[in-house]
């Protein structure tokens, strides 16, 4: 059986992509009806229960010093920037504890098999990683970041505010799968151990470079109201991974490493997800389509919904 391109497959599972990103689009909304609801019912809080809902959870930091400001000028919270820094602190370290024990208890309860897949589990189990499949897998890279800010830029000349990971990552797809069926003799990485090296190793970076910019310390300044708040999210993130997530995926071992990097995503950033992955499927296959449907719902999610729906409950207000 002919192994299916990432386009490809992107195309077969259109319709999971779909549903995950109506649930994650509703997840988000959920987030900040869970932080304004609960928060309500604490007392003492007011507008600033968003900021630890999806400004900082979904959003992160950069959605919260983006919306700081409104905090400050529209509702006269100082501080906005502080406690959204630390709302966003707190979801990163849930995110990514979280993630692993989903994925792991739905694999352990169900007793779920990773289904076979070719392509490397890791740069150094499959194979020696040469100067040249190294240096062709820099140039890719920036062949597609080149093109993905000229995309940008185009789009935004015409005023179309696209997010930039999303665009690269676009192209990046696209000319994965383009190259090799219109230009045969060029040797465009895809799946190389020199790639999969430089992806665990950009991963790992940004991951750690997120947790030791955190500010730990600054969840100690977080209202008591807003931690209790932040810990409902937390089990409302779970149920939905497991009830729903799990569920539209198709209840196989990929969903439950998809489970894992939405849990990530959902609480912190896009690379808590795809860390959260990469820890579960390290010795399970390359799960390229987990590693595709994942950033791209999150990144179409979040930086394209997230900012109309913080502006709808701040109208609450």
């Amino acid at each position: 059986m002919k192994t299916l391109t990432w386009w490809r497959a992107l195309a077969a599972a259109r319709l999971a992509l779909a549903m995950l990103l109506a649930t994650t689009i509703a997840y988000i909304a959920l987030q900040d009806f869970i932080a304004v609801s609960v928060a309500r019912a604490l007392g003492g809080v007011g507008p600033e229960a968003l900021l630890a809902g999806s400004v900082a959870l979904a959003g992160g930091s950069e959605t919260t010093i983006a919306w700081a400001p409104t905090f400050v000028a529209d509702f006269g919270i100082a501080d906005a920037r502080q406690i959204g820094i630390a709302s966003a602190t707190f979801g990163l370290i849930l995110g990514s504890l979280a993630g692993g024990p989903i994925a792991r208890h739905l694999i352990r309860q169900r007793g779920l098999q990773p289904q076979a897949v070719d392509g490397p589990r890791g740069a150094l189990a499959h194979g020696n990683v040469d100067d040249l499949g190294f240096l062709q897998s820099i140039l890719a890279i920036h062949i597609c970041v080149v093109f993905g800010f000229g995309l940008h830029q185009l789009f935004a000349d015409r005023g179309f505010a696209l997010p930039l990971p999303a665009v690269c990552f676009v192209v990046a797809i696209v000319l994965t799968n383009l190259i090799p069926t219109v230009l045969p003799k060029v040797r465009w990485p895809s799946r190389t151990p020199a790639m999969s090296l430089i992806a665990e190793l950009s991963l790992g970076i940004l991951f750690g470079m997120s947790l030791i910019s955190a500010r730990l310390w600054v969840i100690l300044d977080l209202p008591p109201q807003l931690l209790i708040v932040i810990l409902v999210q937390l089990a409302a993130m779970v149920v939905i991974a497991v009830l729903v997530v799990f569920q539209i995926m198709g209840r196989d071992h990929d969903a439950a490493v998809i489970c894992s990097g939405f849990a990530g995503f959902a609480l912190g950033s896009t690379s808590t997800g795809m860390a959260n992955m990469k820890a579960v499927a390290r010795d399970s296959g390359s799960l390229h389509m987990a590693f595709i449907v994942v950033p791209l719902v999150a990144v179409l999610s979040i930086d394209a919904v997230n900012g109309v729906l913080i502006g709808l409950f701040l109208a609450w207000f």
